[in-house]
């Protein structure tokens, strides 16, 4: 197969900067990331005032310490190659080793 450039391997993304909450919940932004599915809305958060340490870490295990999380581990690759787990063969998918805990841990 013919080998990709890097702008073909990653094209600009289309975005949007969103100043209200009007913004954010109006038929254009929907339109918008209808049409664009992968996108990039700025000012969301800020325009819905979400607190975002909601999220942290130091939130989540206070809130839920033990409530289980799925950990991917995938070897180190260049960006724009991928290897089977031998090193020997280039692959699309990509591998990656599943394991479980939790949140405090």
């Amino acid at each position: 197969p013919p080998r990709l450039s890097p702008e073909q391997l990653a094209p600009p993304a289309p975005f949007v900067y969103v100043e209200s909450k009007r913004d954010a919940f109006s038929p254009q932004l929907q339109d918008f990331c209808l049409k664009h599915p992968i996108a990039v809305v700025r000012g969301l958060t800020a325009a819905l005032k979400l607190d975002l340490g909601l999220f942290s870490t130091k939130t989540l295990v206070e809130a839920w310490p033990d409530h289980a999380v799925e950990v991917r581990t995938q070897l180190m690759q260049s960006a724009d190659e991928n290897w089977d787990p031998t090193g020997r063969r280039r692959v699309w998918a990509c591998a990656s080793h599943r394991s479980h805990t939790t949140v405090r841990k």
